[in-house]
């Protein structure tokens, strides 16, 4: 593995041409620490989640709340109008109330409660960092992008297609109705906390709408059935099919395996669980170079896998121009992730 080299020799490589980043959980994490969390399910599994919802989520997904509670729900539904007895209702009416509590403790010990426990600096840091970028990819599900965004003098610097409803103007809440197109744009790409469906239509809890926190609006929303859209499976074809359910997971996605170089990634492992990520940047002929920072020594454990990953791509990239052409070769370029000093303000 080459040397890594600093963010300012990153930044002078890409001048003022058009450039694009993804970020991973590194990026949260040095947010503040708590965003160092184990899984979702496993703070609900320690937060009480009965045997009987753990073997629901063992067929559905381990992590996928959503489609759990969405199973249960039609399961209740189709359990009514079939005679299902009052007490097998009333199991699965308590194991949905369970999954919905572990839920809400989950965030609540996960999550920071409101964007004013990050520091205005801290803010105005990431937001710099932020700026550089036309399109921000993200596989982070928690609300720290979101605010960092939201800090900016003015409004928001990215779109993400979310509007008033035209139906309901003074909605407290947004939906998603077009592409940022050739605009600035952030892609949830495993969606967030803040995104919920509601027959059918895809919205967005609004702080601005209701003067509310995003976290006292993710809650009050669970106990109402609407449901967080996030994917936090551990098997990368598990997200896949969770993506392929959702229009806007398959648009992000989409976005994400046909934007063009240059793209720099920050705080992300490029872990097997995300081997679609690996494969959709592989196949993408518009793009040839990535920037990948490291945390720490360059030939940690952590950082040895990821350079191992971008070994395979590398190869794969090559067979792929055998067989096709029209492609070029990935040029990888490795760069200190603390000397970008993301959250330093």
């Amino acid at each position: 593995m080459p040397d890594a080299v600093e963010y300012a020799d990153v930044l002078r490589s890409l001048g003022q041409g058009t450039a694009h980043a993804l970020l991973g959980n590194g990026f949260s994490i040095g947010c503040d620490s708590v965003f160092r969390y184990e899984s979702l399910y496993r703070v609900a599994i320690a937060n009480g989640l009965s045997a009987r919802a753990q073997d629901v989520f063992g067929r559905v997904g381990t992590n996928n709340f959503e489609g759990v509670l969405r199973l249960l729900d039609d399961t209740l539904w189709v359990g009514q109008r079939y005679g299902l007895g009052a007490a097998g209702q009333s199991q699965i009416e308590a194991d949905i109330q369970i999954i919905k509590n572990s839920l809400v403790s989950s965030i609540a010990t996960t999550h920071l409660e409101n964007a004013a426990l990050v520091s205005d600096a801290k803010k105005a840091a990431a937001l710099k960092f932020l700026t550089r970028f036309t399109n921000v990819f993200t596989t982070n599900y928690d609300l720290v992008l979101y605010w960092v965004i939201l800090s900016a003098e003015g409004g928001a610097t990215f779109g993400d297609g979310f509007h008033a409803p035209e139906a309901d103007p003074h909605a407290d809440y947004l939906v998603y109705t077009e592409p940022t197109g050739n605009r600035p744009g952030t892609y949830y790409l495993h969606g967030a906390l803040h995104l919920y469906a509601v027959d059918g239509e895809l919205r967005k809890h609004s702080w601005a709408r209701t003067g509310r926190h995003l976290t006292s609006l993710i809650r009050d929303g669970l106990a109402r059935g609407e449901y967080p859209l996030f994917v936090a499976e551990g098997v990368s074809s598990q997200k896949l099919t969770q993506i392929a359910r959702h229009g806007y997971l398959s648009h992000c996605i989409n976005k994400f395996s046909h934007f063009r170089s240059p793209l720099v990634i920050y705080g992300h492992s490029l872990g097997e669980s995300d081997n679609h990520l690996i494969e959709a940047l592989t196949h993408n002929p518009q793009l040839v170079t990535i920037y990948i920072g490291l945390h720490g020594n360059s030939r940690s454990a952590t950082n040895e896998a990821i350079a191992n990953i971008v070994d395979n791509m590398i190869a794969e990239r090559r067979r792929l121009i055998a067989l096709h052409g029209r492609m070029g070769e990935l040029e990888i370029i490795y760069y200190s992730a603390e000397s970008a000093s993301v959250w330093d303000g």
